[in-house]
């Protein structure tokens, strides 16, 4: 069991009832911060890239369909990918905190340059709008929806009209 605001917990058990009994005591001797909970604690921090991955549809130069993103900001890796929807289970996204890995081998990256640095704007979770991710890729904003069936959504917001998507041709944006 786990407090969501101050993250104190109790040891994972398979005995219910002594965990319940536990946390009733006030006996959590941990502090657990879950990867989403990581990742937005950090999320003020430069990215250095996003990689996009298992690229699914390719809809023209601004919009795909993909399976997951990573997104590298410091030292940190975080794959991110929709949450399933099932009946009546709502859209999301999971959050998953990786070891350094390779990514230059995924479908495209977004790679953040002096002239064009990438952030992280903000979540949005609105009632009539599938969940959404905004980040910032210099002056454009890149926007990331959680979509049905395990898909996600990856585009430049529609304000922006300037290339997006490019497999790597030394120029594009997006880098092998």
């Amino acid at each position: 069991i786990r407090c969501s605001k101050c993250h104190s917990s109790t040891y994972a058990e398979w005995g219910l009832k002594r965990v319940i009994d536990q946390w009733n005591k006030g006996e959590t001797p941990i502090k657990v911060k879950t990867d989403e909970e990581e990742f937005f604690e950090h999320s003020h921090e430069p990215i250095n890239y996003i990689a996009v991955c298992e690229v699914l549809q390719k809809y023209d130069e601004n919009l795909l369909d993909c399976r997951s993103i990573v997104v590298e900001m410091k030292d940190r890796l975080y794959r991110i990918e929709p949450i399933p929807c099932y009946d009546d289970v709502g859209l999301g996204f999971a959050f998953k905190r990786l070891p350094k890995i390779d990514t230059t081998g995924w479908d495209y990256r977004i790679v953040a340059t002096e002239k064009t640095p990438i952030s992280f704007v903000k979540q949005e979770k609105g009632s009539d709008t599938y969940p959404g991710l905004i980040f910032r890729f210099g002056e454009k904003q890149i926007l990331v929806t959680a979509e049905e069936w395990s898909t996600m959504t990856v585009g430049l917001s529609h304000w922006n009209e300037d290339v997006f998507l490019k497999k790597d041709d030394g120029e594009g944006l997006f880098q092998k």
